[in-house]
């Protein structure tokens, strides 16, 4: 992103009030349970009930440093970003965050948030790299021209030095139609109709941004990863592999696209119910 730019109106101007942002807080340490993921949504409704959004928040004290401006009603990933954030993803990201300590530290830690939403991945795994002490380059690719606004805005809020590439995915270079994702603006999909945008293959996004080693990706294409990153493999050096990937898993991809990954040489670490997260064997 380069020089930080000037958010309008400033951060904080949407703040919620002091009562309704106990309410909110009081959320951040509820367990991912059904018990805990029913008082989570209390609380969400209570803080935010009655007032119009956006809404600016200092996402969880577990991410010092990580703000947002969140429109929960049209983005299931800042509904939950606005309250329990601590359950979404939290393997993922924990494994991320492992990565990031443990990747050898002569190396610069390159992370390719692909399918970026607005831009919380990119936030987290920031401030893992601060924690650990060490450099880190973050590229974030985002085709909606709503979404890549709203990381940009989270961005300069988190004071956090993003690169966004505003493109789709996909195997071939050109353009392409985006739907809006039903009303979720963070699932919108190439599609027959919709907002114009540009594309490119992944290989061309590293070519793109002069990249020779990826630490992480993370590849969020709703229902392209599979051919992505078949073609991929197919045509990048072995080098350029990334040597963790957290991928999204639907419900035809799955398995084949574990496959694909492991003839490739990875191992899984974790898998949820949504994604899988591998990572390069060792030599």
């Amino acid at each position: 992103m380069g020089n930080t730019p000037h958010i309008d109106p400033p951060f904080g101007t949407y703040a919620l009030p002091a009562r309704r942002e106990r309410i909110r807080l009081s959320a951040e340490y509820h367990p991912d349970t059904r018990m805990g993921r029913w008082r989570i949504s209390w609380a969400r409704k209570r803080a935010i009930r009655g007032l119009s959004e956006p809404f600016d928040v200092d996402v969880h004290i577990d991410y010092p440093g990580v703000r947002a401006r969140l429109y929960p009603s049209t983005n299931r990933c800042e509904k939950r970003a606005l309250c329990g954030v601590q359950i979404w993803d939290h393997e993922e990201r924990a494994a991320l965050g492992g990565h990031v300590s443990g990747y050898p530290p002569e190396q610069l830690y390159v992370f390719l948030d692909v399918g970026a939403n607005v831009g919380l991945y990119s936030l987290f795994i920031n401030v893992e790299a601060e924690i650990a002490g060490r450099d880190i380059r973050l590229i974030a690719v985002e085709p909606s021209a709503e979404m890549s606004t709203r990381l940009t805005v989270n961005a300069a809020a988190s004071n956090t030095n993003i690169e966004l590439v505003r493109s789709a995915i996909s195997t071939e270079a050109g353009e392409v139609f985006l739907s809006d994702g039903n009303g979720n603006h963070g699932e919108g999909k190439i599609s027959a109709q919709g907002e114009s945008v540009p594309a490119m293959t992944l290989l061309q996004l590293c070519e793109l941004k002069k990249l020779d080693r990826i630490a992480a990706l993370k590849l969020d294409i709703e229902g392209q990863d599979l051919a992505v990153l078949t073609q991929f493999f197919e045509q990048a050096p072995e080098s350029l592999h990334p040597h963790m990937m957290i991928l999204e898993l639907d419900e035809t991809s799955a398995d084949p696209l574990i496959e694909l990954t492991q003839t490739h040489n990875y191992l899984i670490r974790t898998r949820t119910r949504m994604n899988v997260v591998v990572a390069k064997r060792d030599p």
